[in-house]
């Protein structure tokens, strides 16, 4: 006798598809060089003028921090639709849930 186990689809989405979707959306997020990398070397701290002269100086700079904003807003939009594919099996009123935190 086969054990229950859980639904292995939801909608039509394998389970195990929605998990690495996921896995990779966090893995693939590029806010942590954005942070960590980028932001230091364009803001100085309490000196307005300074930064806006580290922005105009360094344009492309500038412009790849707003990219990996973007690519991580689309990122974190994927992620929301995966953990509500990945736990709607569940409860899907929590995933929803989950779903409106990892947005916001």
């Amino acid at each position: 006798m086969k054990p229950v186990s859980a639904a292995k689809s939801y909608d039509g989405i394998p389970l195990r598809q929605a998990a690495l979707v996921a896995g990779f959306a966090y893995l693939l997020n590029p806010v942590s060089y954005a942070e960590f990398s980028i932001y230091p070397k364009l803001v100085a701290a309490n000196n307005a003028a300074q930064t806006v002269q580290n922005i105009s100086a360094h344009l492309s700079l500038f412009a790849a921090a707003i990219l990996c904003y973007i690519i991580s807003f689309i990122g974190d939009v994927i992620l929301a639709w995966a953990l509500y594919v990945l736990l709607a099996p569940v409860n899907r009123a929590l995933s929803l849930l989950a779903s409106w935190c990892q947005l916001v």
